[in-house]
């Protein structure tokens, strides 16, 4: 499934999402997306979204998705 256009935090995520589970391993699923979006993983807060999936929690994904760290 390609990726979608645009540098948002929402499409980020959703490149992300995509890649992982296309198998993707996390770190280079955002770094897939960061490259489509045209910007660094440091410009946006999916850091801590990251951090919390690859270690498993969900909780933390929701809150980094809702900009809480």
């Amino acid at each position: 499934m390609p990726l979608e256009k645009g540098s948002s935090q929402k499409v980020i995520s959703r490149n992300i999402e995509t890649e992982i589970k296309s198998g993707k391993d996390p770190k280079q699923a955002a770094a897939i997306a960061y490259n489509v979006a045209g910007k660094s993983r440091n410009d946006c807060e999916i850091t801590n979204y990251l951090s919390a999936a690859v270690r498993g929690d969900s909780a933390g994904m929701v809150s980094a998705l809702r900009g809480k760290k």
